[in-house]
């Protein structure tokens, strides 16, 4: 008895009294040895009937009864009884086991089980408990409502008579998730149903909590967008196209189609990484920037969509003109980090509006050559007869001198002599006032309208020779009486000169061509401003006179029509350096008077 582990008392079952105890048990009560033989067993229990009971009806096994130590403690026992006599009396062994941990563990259990089962209620999603042989044990409400059937008939039901394509599941490898599949309803109907396992012990049994979740609406837009997806890649790569579809974000992925490599001249069994970031380093560098700038300005909302041409290198080292739109998707009123679009070679078609351009320009230079050929046959006829007269009275004068001829004579021959040199004058004054009296044909227009027509006729040329055409346009230029084909010949020779300029790449840096309108108080200023070497002084001091040029083939017309035509509507023209760097600003006005006052920005 003294060295049993569990506290241990010896009781006279007729008296019930206490006659013996072990140790264990003193420390269990919290009472000395002494204290505790020979008093009452019965006011050990915090109800005596319990203790009579036991008595009475000779019980060998008590599962809980609370027993009272020192302060009142109230301690949770189990009892075993064992009953034996000595021959006059009887009594009984008892072991007591304190249960206050497992008492503890039950309430544990107990109030987890109530909040599970509140939890399990309040769900917003179907949840079924599933043994792991496929039993359902049982179900939440919103399952029941879900599937149609009562709890008494989802007990029991084995889970593939819900879950079509499950077949016999074995939940013993424990998935944590069923992916998208169908299961079907009480009345036959059925859903595509998304299922996430998780696994929980109740009662000693492992049991799986699976919460369904109906993906029927994003299963079917999830398929319509990988239709749409399909017929948009058909149409698009259908007329040569390539798609892209790059992910936006952080280390995100870049696809291309395979569709670019042909265009780059690559074999289709070679992969030069056109579907991930190589396919950048093979942007030209002079196009980099422009193409990060509208993405950008995409991407911050202020331009619609990213449009733009750039050159991208060819397996033969070669650049090659694409063409690309693209746009960030939008589902649901939100940007998602995917741009999506298509890329266009050009190339030929670019290379056919530069052949254009040149051809336009070689046709004004062959108008211009006409036209100072007609001036010329023209002018070398009128002349022709005064220089004439002019030579032989200038003969005559000399052998009068020689001959000691009579001053009248002498006076006479001079005379003649002043009258042709007066009438070959009048002769250049009338041909140049018929060129400035050709009248204009006035129509309403808007400068910035006309700037950026011509910017465009010229863009191709200056895209060939590296060169940015930059429009500063002020939108407040009003709308003017003037003849547009006059003014537009003006800025295209302005911005031709301006290109050629900047032809030597060893002298033209920054290679920007800047076009820019102003309105003032009292005029309308249109500037060309260009990188060159700049005009060399003597130049400059005659360049707007007829049949002088500084370019080695020009015939020197171009600047002189400028002036013409802008004297013409009432402005006038001049060129002077820059405050700042290399290059030369060619400036004309115009007189705002003949503005019709109707503002705007152009088209």
């Amino acid at each position: 008895m003294l060295v049993a582990w569990d506290p241990l008392l010896i009781v006279d079952c007729a008296s019930q009294r206490i006659t013996d105890i072990n140790p264990a048990a003193s420390s269990l009560y919290g009472y000395s040895r002494e204290e505790l033989i020979g008093s009452d067993f019965c006011e050990r229990f915090s109800e005596a009937r319990h203790a009579r009971d036991i008595f009475s009806q000779h019980r060998d096994y008590v599962p809980l009864r609370f027993q009272r130590g020192r302060g009142e403690r109230h301690i949770p026992v189990e009892m075993a009884i064992r009953y034996f006599d000595d021959g006059e009396h009887e009594y009984a062994a008892i072991a007591l086991r304190e249960i206050s941990e497992r008492l503890e563990r039950e309430r544990i259990d107990h109030e987890s089980e109530r909040k599970y089962q509140s939890l399990f209620e309040a769900s917003p999603y179907p949840i079924l408990i599933v043994n792991l042989h496929g039993m359902i044990v049982d179900a939440n409400r919103c399952a029941q409502l879900h599937y149609g059937y009562t709890q008494e008939e989802l007990i029991r039901m084995e889970w593939s008579a819900l879950d079509l394509d499950g077949g016999q599941l074995q939940f013993m490898p424990r998935p944590t998730m069923l992916s998208a599949r169908e299961h079907r309803r009480n009345d036959g109907s059925k859903f595509m149903a998304e299922v996430m396992l998780s696994y929980f012990r109740l009662r000693g049994q492992l049991l799986i909590l699976a919460l369904v979740r109906d993906v029927t609406e994003h299963w079917r837009t999830f398929h319509q967008l990988q239709d749409s997806e399909a017929r948009w890649r058909f149409a698009i790569e259908g007329h040569g196209d390539a798609l892209i579809d790059w992910s936006l974000e952080y280390d995100g992925t870049r696809y291309v189609s395979p569709a670019l490599s042909a265009m780059l001249s690559y074999p289709p069994e070679e992969n030069p990484g056109l579907d991930g970031d190589a396919w950048l380093d093979r942007v030209h560098p002079d196009d980099r920037e422009l193409l990060t700038n509208a993405i950008n300005a995409h991407q911050a909302g202020r331009e619609p969509i990213v449009q733009l041409e750039y050159r991208l290198r060819a397996r033969n080292g070669d650049y090659r003109w694409m063409a690309m739109r693209a746009k960030v998707i939008q589902i649901d009123n939100r940007r998602l980090g995917r741009l999506i679009g298509a890329i266009r070679d050009i190339h030929d078609q670019r290379m056919r509006q530069l052949q254009e351009v040149t051809d336009r320009g070689r046709i004004f230079r062959l108008e211009r050559m006409a036209t100072a050929g007609e001036m010329l046959s023209a002018l070398a006829h009128e002349v022709n007869q005064p220089l004439t007269a002019i030579s032989n009275y200038s003969a005559l004068a000399i052998r009068q001198f020689a001959n000691a001829t009579d001053e009248q004579s002498i006076a006479r021959s001079l005379k003649v002599i002043s009258e042709q040199a007066l009438r070959a004058g009048e002769i250049v004054r009338r041909i140049r006032e018929f060129v400035r009296r050709s009248e204009p044909n006035f129509q309403s227009a808007n400068l910035n309208t006309l700037i950026r027509r011509v910017a465009g006729w010229c863009e191709n040329e200056a895209v060939a020779a590296g060169i940015q055409i930059q429009l500063e346009l002020d939108l407040g230029m009003p709308h003017f009486e003037l003849d547009i084909l006059q003014i537009e010949q003006v800025l295209f020779n302005l911005l031709r000169n301006g290109i050629e300029a900047m032809h030597d790449d060893r002298l033209s840096r920054p290679r920007r061509l800047i076009v820019a309108s102003h309105r003032e108080v009292d005029e309308v200023r249109i500037s060309v401003r260009d990188y060159g070497e700049g005009l060399d002084e003597r130049t400059a001091s005659n360049m707007f006179e007829p049949f002088v040029s500084s370019k080695p083939e020009g015939m020197g017309m171009g600047l002189a029509i400028c002036r013409t035509v802008i004297e013409s509507h009432g402005g006038r023209i001049w060129a002077e350096p820059p405050a700042e760097g290399r290059g030369t600003i060619f400036i004309f006005t115009l007189d705002p008077g003949r503005g019709t006052n109707s503002a705007g920005g152009g088209a």
